[in-house]
């Protein structure tokens, strides 16, 4: 008797739970959610948190990746679809710009950070050339839109660079900030905790924020970069002598004041003041330039800056201890190539897993007649794996700009997908805000086109920009102008 083989399913609804789920979290978000729309068996089957929560996906999403696991799977779908809007519009050569929101500052902006969508720190100087460092609320705990108000002022020593990142849940915020000693010749690094939530006043919806804390660190070297990773705040400095220079990087913990100054050969392997990094939990990402050569380091932080027990009081500056990094996970450099300038991303990141670095590199040729050339890398990580070497790594994307071109202020998304940039064409002096969109391999070629066409007038001129700033997963674009007006471009 020959045996009947088992009967195979006819329909997709009759595969078991686990093979449909697993289709789905292999499916890419667009596809993803024209599956679900076949049948409400699929409409019902994707409503389920576990599946929002294990789909797969590269966009760029308003929602940060560290909460994603304790977020309802419809308000993850949202935000999907919110992504997939955007980058349609952004793709566009020609995008539709949703909204434009002006803030009058008063002084001119040199440096500004949006922090998600309800605050905003800047960085100005005024008519008098005196600094300040502000902080401005722009909405609402609930979302809803407020006038756009400055509920802290800060008046930092000739500051010239800062950073900073929501800390709390967004109830507060730590800045950074770069300026000049008063005792030193060198260089200050000041931190501020600011309480953003406040103390509730009678007939008062918002609270009244306080300085909660702050820090100061001075360093006979000049600190000339700043980053924020949760409780870790570190500055580069570099100390300059007639015949070299050295790196070093200071690392805060301001949760229990324990400082490291880290001093390492792989430090000198950059050229001076040319290097940038991220924080990425235990992790370090250190990118700059050396020898015409692009270069990327990651390493691991040394143990006791991270699980050290808490101290009353920051140690004297001479008697911080200095480290070596506890190891060292991968290095990368590129072919050589002269005049290069590197393009990081300054949006902050909230409990990012390392996973991979995007870097942009503009290359101005000396003759001003050559187009100019830039190129958008992705460096992939992995961080279970120790002391790795990868020489003459290629770039994803490269495009071309026109002869004697720079671009200045330039901003890089945090996933590396999209940029905004100030092209200056110093033949003719003029000026033009473009985007870059970088998809990748495979969905689309590299695009780098206007911001916004030269017919479609903006309430402000190109050249008047002074700073600039990028959200890449809300499609936000701060723009501010020498009048002390920002501009917030929604798309």
């Amino acid at each position: 008797m020959v045996s009947s083989l088992p009967q195979l399913p006819m329909i997709l609804t009759e595969l078991p739970y686990d093979i449909i789920l697993l289709i789905c979290i292999n499916l890419e978000p667009k596809g993803f959610l024209a599956f679900i729309q076949t049948c409400r068996v699929l409409h019902a089957f994707a409503s389920s948190d576990y599946v929002w929560h294990h789909i797969s996906h590269n966009l760029p999403l308003d929602i940060r990746s560290g909460e994603l696991a304790h977020i309802p799977g419809p308000v993850i779908k949202q935000s999907v679809i919110r992504a997939l809007q955007l980058s349609r519009n952004w793709e566009r050569k020609v995008s539709t710009i949703r909204r434009i929101t002006r803030i009058h500052s008063r002084n001119t902006v040199i440096h500004m950070q949006p922090l998600d969508n309800r605050w905003l720190v800047t960085l100005s100087r005024s008519p008098a050339s005196s600094i300040h460092l502000s902080v401005w609320r722009l909405e609402e705990a609930a979302g809803a839109s407020v006038t756009p108000t400055c509920i802290a002022l800060f008046e930092p020593l000739h500051a010239f660079k800062f950073a900073a990142s929501l800390q709390d849940d967004g109830d507060s915020v730590l800045i950074s900030v770069l300026g000049a000693s008063p005792t030193h010749k060198g260089r200050l690094l000041t931190v501020y905790h600011l309480n953003l939530k406040g103390r509730i006043e009678s007939g008062s919806q918002n609270g009244t924020p306080y300085l909660m804390n702050n820090w100061v660190v001075e360093n006979p070297g000049v600190f000339y970069y700043s980053e924020i990773a949760g409780p870790i705040v570190a500055a580069a400095v570099v100390h300059v002598s007639q015949a070299a220079h050295s790196h070093q990087i200071v690392v805060l913990n301001t949760r229990t004041n324990v400082t490291v100054l880290i001093d390492s050969p792989s430090l000198s392997k950059f050229d001076c003041g040319r290097l940038q990094f991220r924080i990425y939990s235990e992790f370090i990402a250190l990118v700059g330039v050396y020898n015409e050569q692009l270069k990327v380091q990651v390493r691991e932080l040394p143990m006791n800056i991270l699980s050290g027990e808490p101290i009353s009081h920051l140690s004297p500056t001479d008697l911080i201890p200095v480290e070596d990094w506890k190891s060292s996970v991968v290095d990368y450099d590129t072919p050589r190539d002269r005049n290069l300038e590197i393009y990081t991303t300054a949006e902050p990141l909230y409990q990012t897993s390392l996973e991979s670095i995007s870097v942009m590199v503009a290359h101005s040729p000396f003759s001003t007649m050559q187009r100019g050339k830039v190129n958008v890398f992705h460096f992939p990580v992995d961080t279970s794996k120790r002391d790795q070497r990868f020489s003459n790594w290629e770039p994803d994307y490269t495009f071309t700009t026109p002869p004697n071109v720079t671009l200045e202020p330039t901003c890089l998304g945090k996933t590396g997908r999209r940029a905004v940039w100030l092209e200056h064409q110093w033949n003719t002096d003029d000026f033009r805000l473009m985007k870059g969109s970088f998809i990748p391999t495979g969905d689309a070629p590299p695009h780098a086109v206007l911001l916004r066409p030269a017919e479609m007038a903006l309430p402000f001129e190109p050249h008047t920009c002074r700073s600039l700033a990028f959200e890449e997963s809300s499609g936000r674009v701060w723009i501010g102008v020498h009048t002390g007006d920002i501009y917030i471009l929604e798309f």
